[in-house]
């Protein structure tokens, strides 16, 4: 996992990039189906690619046990156009698992958009990060 309290190496994104003055996003879950597993988080701001956003060097990715709780939140965040993915990982194999491609764990995205043959665009999970303390609330989806 990345470290969002590490400088951000050169090139890396401005996911990575941390300042004493930055910003608070908290990420809250919702409709969880069980509390087994983890959940994993990963927000980035690189637009034509995010759905490999553990890919970016300069993603902020978290992962938390389920009973844990369902808020995720990072600090010092730098002011942005950001892109959340979330995954409920109910066996805790660190991956999506799929049945003839189609999720069978839960999964999420920022802005909560529709869901039509395939993940949404890109433009429909942006938001925004400004200069006070921002909240995303993602609703968990389950296909199977």
């Amino acid at each position: 996992m990345a470290n969002p309290n590490a400088a951000p190496s050169e090139g890396a994104s401005a996911a990575a990039a941390v300042a004493p003055t930055g910003v608070s996003l908290t990420v809250t879950i919702e409709n969880l189906r069980s509390g087994k597993g983890m959940l994993s988080m990963c927000l980035t701001d690189v637009e034509d690619d995010y759905l490999e956003c553990a890919e970016h060097a300069g993603s902020v990715r978290r992962e938390i046990k389920v009973s844990s709780g369902r808020s995720i939140k990072i600090d010092r965040l730098a002011p942005g156009t950001y892109y959340l993915m979330v995954l409920h990982d109910e066996n805790a194999n660190g991956k999506m698992d799929t049945f003839l491609g189609v999720p069978k764990e839960g999964f999420g995205f920022s802005n909560n958009p529709g869901l039509r043959a395939g993940p949404p665009r890109a433009h429909h999970v942006r938001f925004t990060v400004s200069g006070n303390d921002s909240e995303q609330r993602v609703r968990l989806r389950y296909l199977l």
